[in-house]
């Protein structure tokens, strides 16, 4: 959780965060470049070949057996992927090219994350804390972000829906430090997969992890992409339609 190597991981995430903490670690050790993989059928499914001479990745995939009773048991092996950046393509597959998607306008869907209703949230000049950006009432479950810049005022409103998606877990009701540092961290990642990048230093988070054992790093791991994984699809869900507008517009 120290220097840049935590920054690293959570750019990682930010492409990966449909997958499990572990197998982000071992892509992000393996090719720290790596942005999109498939396994060599599914690239070739897609219309891409494998370029010859390139490492494949290996990441830890579930099996499924049956046994002796026909009880299902999950067991686990290692399974090779490769990244976008070692494929090329061959032919085209319809309903499918990557790189080709519609970027999310930022005001836009700040505007209408601002509208939904299930988190009223509003504008102010000043939060209740000093040099505070923003704050989330338990108790009304509204948010407040203090007026700046569209994209801050973007990560703030990530930041604190983070609060709002894990209100009463044991992170908020006993470690207010760590509660900050997966909030943070996730609203981070959300931002980089809709492309709002953040000169914020991290350097904070190793104070607040140091006394900590490997196991509650590794759970703080888990628990920051699993709500990545929600914050990222939240902001899909609500900006869905101005998304499909602006389509249509082009």
């Amino acid at each position: 959780f120290s220097g840049e190597h935590f920054v690293d991981y959570l750019t990682s995430v930010s492409s990966f965060y449909d997958y499990s903490p572990r197998n982000i670690q071992l892509i992000q050790k393996q090719l720290p470049t790596a942005t999109c993989v498939a396994s060599f059928t599914e690239w070739n499914r897609r219309g891409y070949k494998v370029k010859r001479g390139s490492k494949g990745i290996k990441i830890i995939c579930p099996v499924m057996k049956k046994s002796s009773d026909e009880e299902e048991l999950v067991n686990f092996t290692f399974r090779c992927v490769f990244d976008i950046s070692q494929v090329e393509k061959v032919r085209d597959v319809d309903g499918f090219d990557i790189g080709n998607k519609t970027p999310l306008d930022i005001e836009m869907a700040f505007e209408s994350l601002m509208l939904d209703k299930e988190n009223p949230a509003t504008i102010v000049e000043q939060c209740d804390m000093p040099y505070s950006l923003g704050s989330y009432s338990p108790r009304l479950g509204s948010i407040k972000i203090r007026r700046s810049s569209t994209l801050m005022m973007f990560k703030t409103l990530l930041h604190e829906k983070r609060h709002a998606i894990s209100i009463g877990s044991d992170y908020d009701r006993f470690d207010p430090n760590v509660a900050e540092v997966i909030a943070e961290s996730s609203a981070y990642i959300a931002c980089l997969k809709f492309g709002v990048t953040s000169s914020e230093s991290f350097s904070y988070i190793s104070k607040f992890c140091r006394d900590k054992s490997a196991e509650e790093l590794d759970q703080y791991l888990t628990e920051i992409v699993l709500t990545s994984r929600k914050l990222i699809k939240w902001v899909n869900d609500v900006t869905s339609l101005e998304m499909f507008r602006k389509d249509l517009a082009l």
